[in-house]
């Protein structure tokens, strides 16, 4: 049998899945089609549809996943702050992995975009979980 609380934990990985999917698909929607249809650089690519990403991210995850359902000032601004912080160095992260991976290496850069989502994906969560929106999770 599982627990209540081993229920608790499952119910918001999954949901967190889904924000996340939702917003690779917003990520994606910026990506893809500038690196594939324009001459813009991979890299800025990579910044462009990450920042658009992290704002539909704050917005799905603060009351889905996180159940951080205080929108005031007090509440709203630090978890934004820390959300945006977190999520630039993940940004920054992603942006030296293209620059390595594609403009470096030479490597696909459609296929290194998906791999740097899903390493992302890891440290985004936990970075959430612990620092984002540590005082409000299994509340």
């Amino acid at each position: 049998m599982v627990s209540a609380s081993k229920t608790k934990q499952i119910k918001e990985f999954l949901i967190y899945c889904g924000c996340g999917i939702v917003s690779t698909a917003a990520d994606a929607g910026i990506y893809f089609p500038l690196v594939n249809l324009t001459p813009v650089a991979a890299p800025l690519c990579v910044f462009l549809g990450t920042a658009f990403a992290t704002f539909v991210s704050f917005f799905l995850m603060k009351p889905f996943v996180f159940r951080s359902k205080d929108w005031s000032k007090q509440v709203f601004l630090p978890e934004l702050i820390r959300f945006v912080t977190t999520r630039l160095a993940a940004i920054i992260l992603e942006v030296l992995f293209s620059f390595v991976t594609v403009t470096l290496l030479q490597l696909n850069e459609n296929s290194m975009r998906i791999i740097g989502w899903l390493a992302i994906a890891i440290g985004n969560y936990i970075c959430a979980k612990y620092i984002v929106f540590k005082y409000r999770t299994y509340r």
